[in-house]
């Protein structure tokens, strides 16, 4: 029974028979051409062996040896869904907020996998359609490394094309090859990050014409409500495949930290350790640091008036701080050392308040000085070295 199209044709539907002669589940198979298949099997000696969680696990199967250009058998085990079907019925029912960050470290903890074996696999056919959910919710990346097999005779639809990397694109047109990369499976990565936390938006356009343009000329607009996920998504899909960062840096961006690690970060840039005790930190040349990085890259804010909104009762004490992220660490410093003996629902509030009140706050501290010397400071190392998977 023919399930849907996939990149190299019909798919059907097979079952995988266990050791015992029962169904060992459903199967998504592709039939492929003698040509094609004998370019397939090759490429799969080292697919055939990947194991993860969040990638498909291929099979492949020759029924006739014997026949001078035999059929190959392609095969996954078949999937509930699509991620673009999916958003649907999450949009649908009010959840995609709870489920988005989830859906997206599952998406790059595949691709991380892919990306940091020994020989390192390029997925090369990231879109929506080859990012499947299994019948228990998981993320599953499938169609990975094939992508030299793709459109070699026939043209690629345009709802591919608008997930294809600026060189990918500049690459196919001058010699109709496929070629990808590693840093191009990071930009699609991006392009597919912005998809599942806008719910279905591309960050280069409406109209397909108007984003493979776009993606030519690197121009995008990341619309997510989050500063730090349009921060990672912009990082991911950049132009020059130069400047975009590995996978390994991706996962440890400030994206994915939790509310606990943000505020020990926030603490040790104040000069304080998590028990609000003095933390190793040069704290004037720190501050200098940040003071001169805040000033060329003309960084404006107004955490003053935040804090007399959200904290009357301490508002009176903000007037003598600068209105700068040095200012607002001096006050948040400033403010835990005069409560040492507060209780624990009082500290809970003010981390609550000060992560939640100044959400790009982490953010711009840790870009003011990632490409100094302070990141290699002891105190601030660990934020660095540390992973978020």
């Amino acid at each position: 029974m023919l399930a849907c199209c996939g990149a190299f044709g019909p798919l059907e539907v097979g079952l995988r028979l266990s050791s015992g002669g029962g169904s060992g589940g459903a199967l998504a198979v592709k039939r492929l051409p003698a040509l094609l298949g004998a370019q397939v099997s090759r490429l799969m000696v080292q697919l055939l062996q990947l194991r993860h969680t969040n990638v498909l696990q291929y099979a492949l199967c020759i029924p006739n040896r014997c026949a001078s250009q035999p059929e190959v058998l392609l095969a996954t085990s078949l999937c509930e869904c699509n991620l673009g079907e999916l958003l649907v019925l999450l949009k649908a029912d009010g959840s995609l907020g709870q489920r988005a960050h989830g859906l997206v470290r599952q998406l790059l903890s595949g691709l991380h996998y892919l990306h940091t074996l020994s020989t390192p696999v390029v997925h090369g056919n990231l879109k929506p359609s080859n990012v499947l959910i299994d019948d228990k919710g998981v993320v599953r990346l499938a169609e990975f490394g094939l992508h030299q097999m793709l459109y070699q005779t026939t043209p690629p639809p345009a709802s591919s094309v608008i997930w294809w990397s600026c060189e990918t694109c500049v690459a196919y047109e001058q010699n109709r090859r496929m070629s990808c990369s590693t840093m191009s499976d990071i930009q699609v990565a991006g392009m597919v990050v912005h998809f599942i936390l806008t719910g279905g938006n591309h960050p280069f356009g409406t109209e397909a014409s108007q984003i493979v343009q776009n993606i030519r000329r690197g121009f995008n607009a990341p619309a997510t409500t989050n500063c730090e996920a349009n921060d990672l998504i912009s990082w991911m899909v950049l132009q020059n495949p130069g400047q975009r960062p590995s996978v390994e840096k991706v996962i440890r961006h400030i994206y994915f930290w939790d509310t606990e690690k943000k505020w020990k970060f926030l603490l040790t840039c104040a000069g304080m350790s998590p028990d609000c005790k003095t933390a190793p930190l040069p704290l004037s040349n720190f501050f200098a640091c940040l003071e001169k990085q805040a000033a060329y890259h003309n960084t404006k804010g107004d955490w003053v008036s935040v804090v007399r909104t959200f904290l009357p009762e301490i508002a009176p004490s903000v007037v003598s701080y600068s209105n700068t992220p040095v200012g607002l660490l001096n006050f948040m410093r400033d403010c835990l050392n005069s409560m040492q003996n507060m209780d624990i629902q009082t500290t809970t509030r003010l981390q609550q308040f000060f992560v939640a009140a100044f959400p790009g706050l982490s953010l711009t501290l840790y870009r003011f000085i990632e490409k100094t010397d302070w990141l290699r400071h002891p105190a601030l190392a660990p934020f660095v070295d540390g992973t978020n998977y």
